[in-house]
């Protein structure tokens, strides 16, 4: 996420300390697998 902020030129508004950063990225991680399980699960060729 520091990355992006750095390559988005907004590495000031980044303020997380880096357990807050990790569980943050885990939080969205586990969305995207989420919504990736249900898209195959509902996929029926």
């Amino acid at each position: 996420m520091l990355l992006t902020a750095l390559g988005n030129d907004d590495e000031h508004s980044f303020t997380l300390d880096l357990p807050s950063a990790i569980r943050l990225y885990e939080e969205r991680d586990e969305l995207r697998c989420t919504k990736w399980r249900n898209a195959f699960l509902h996929y029926s060729p």
